[in-house]
């Protein structure tokens, strides 16, 4: 058995997209097209808006703030709420008090199998 650490202290803050109070800890790599990551986000941290070359399953684990898409409103999320992205779709993301989101991206993520849906909101590509 081997014991990893993802929290923020072995993370590297990622500062592009015009990003404010984010680190990111890399998680795993597949052999196919997928990357699963830790985000931790500072309190009044941001990830800034930007368009997404493959799906995303965004997944909050701690901590509560927004989601948006391209031109929308900032839609509350709390921690045990996911948000999904498609490919080519904007995006950002932030917070007031911090938030912590496990995230997968890759063209073979599909959330809609086993995720139970609470909310739509309409895509904006």
């Amino acid at each position: 058995m081997n014991i990893y650490r993802f929290d923020r202290e072995v993370g590297t803050p990622v500062e592009q997209f015009g990003n404010t109070g984010v680190t990111l800890s890399r998680i795993l790599l597949t052999a196919g097209p997928a990357q699963v990551s830790c985000i931790h986000l500072d309190p009044e941290g941001r990830i800034g808006e930007h368009r997404g070359t493959a799906p995303e399953l965004f997944l909050i684990v701690e901590g509560e703030g927004w989601v948006s898409g391209s031109g929308q409103e900032q839609i509350p999320v709390r921690a045990g709420e996911a948000v999904f992205w498609e490919r080519g779709e904007q995006r950002s993301s932030g917070t007031r008090k911090g938030m912590t989101a496990m995230v997968i991206v890759g063209d073979s993520v599909e959330p809609r199998r086993f995720l139970t849906e609470c909310r739509r909101v309409p895509l904006t590509v």
